[in-house]
């Protein structure tokens, strides 16, 4: 069997509602004042982003129960976390040094707690910084990668912050087998400080991948797939859907028919997961940052649908 263990976090600048049912990451809430964690308690909101969308019923002989497990090469597991770490915590704006090496230190060192095959990151910033043992590294995400011994693969999201997007960080438990990426349609129109109208480009990038049975060689005991990451417009539901069929579509050409997890802030909420007063503390919210009225969201519906 191979098991799939799928954590998430929310580790971003300004409050925002967490996307499941969550177990406490310490060290990074102390870094981003309260950002949750979550591991296998997900509701629906999540799994529509996570384990509907991995079929490995179209892979070698496997078949996939919507728990999150699927068979595989002589019982080997698999461990995907997904963060959104708002640019190692210096967002878009000039990095306060300090908190970029408090943040990528803590970051690491959960990483290195939960021991990912696949990390997938959002809002990842490539930046100088001098990590916590004093030592100046030149890029944070490849200094990321070397000290948690995986892979990396970035890929900006909008054109013109060629150094702020998505990455996806895998292990020497797995091999890389190639990878593609793609900006997406859609995306909110809002004014910047000099009064021009921009839009807000989003991205997603994809991995395929092998992970090959420790106790054989043989083809018919590598198992492939792969892993998406994408992040979501946060003002209105109409531009998540645009995105959403994007993704669907850049998966069914990038993946090559394998099946596929799709990790990443979707910035998207189904009414079923919140009570009445959190959704109207969510509408209130959406009113007050001039952002469109909340909605349940369709681009969710639509990962469910192409997940059944």
């Amino acid at each position: 069997w191979l098991k799939l263990v799928l954590l998430c976090a929310r580790t971003m600048c300004s409050s925002r509602p967490s996307c499941a049912s969550v177990v406490q990451s310490p060290s990074l809430r102390r870094t981003v004042g309260g950002s949750p964690v979550a591991s296998l308690r997900l509701p629906s909101v999540f799994l529509a982003a996570a384990a509907v969308a991995f079929r490995l019923a179209q892979s070698q002989g496997g078949a996939v129960a919507f728990s999150g497990m699927a068979t595989a090469p002589r019982g080997r597991s698999l461990r995907v976390v997904s963060y959104n770490i708002c640019g190692l915590g210096a967002g878009f704006g000039p990095p306060d040094n300090e908190k970029v090496t408090t943040t990528y230190g803590l970051l690491r060192a959960d990483m290195q707690r939960l021991k990912p095959h696949v990390l997938c990151l959002q809002e990842a910033r490539r930046l100088p910084l001098t990590d916590p043992e004093g030592q100046a590294r030149a890029d944070s995400l490849d200094a990321l990668a070397s000290d948690l011994g995986m892979t990396l693969t970035f890929a900006h999201a909008t054109p013109g912050f060629e150094k702020f997007g998505n990455a996806i960080l895998v292990s020497s438990d797995l091999q890389l087998l190639g990878s593609q990426s793609v900006h997406l349609n859609g995306g909110s129109v809002v004014k910047t400080p000099a009064g021009k109208d921009k839009r807000i480009v989003r991205g997603c990038v994809g991995v395929r991948l092998a992970f090959q049975s420790e106790h054989s060689s043989e083809d018919q005991d590598c198992v492939q797939f792969a892993v998406l990451a994408t992040h979501w417009d946060h003002i209105a539901e109409s531009e998540r859907l645009v995105q959403a069929t994007h993704v669907l579509d850049f998966a069914k050409d990038s993946t090559g028919g394998l099946p596929h997890l799709l990790e990443g802030d979707l910035n998207a909420m189904k009414r079923s997961d919140y009570t009445t007063d959190e959704w109207a503390a969510l509408e209130e919210r959406n009113r007050q940052r001039s952002w469109a009225p909340l909605e349940d969201s369709s681009a969710l519906a639509a990962l469910e649908a192409a997940g059944k």
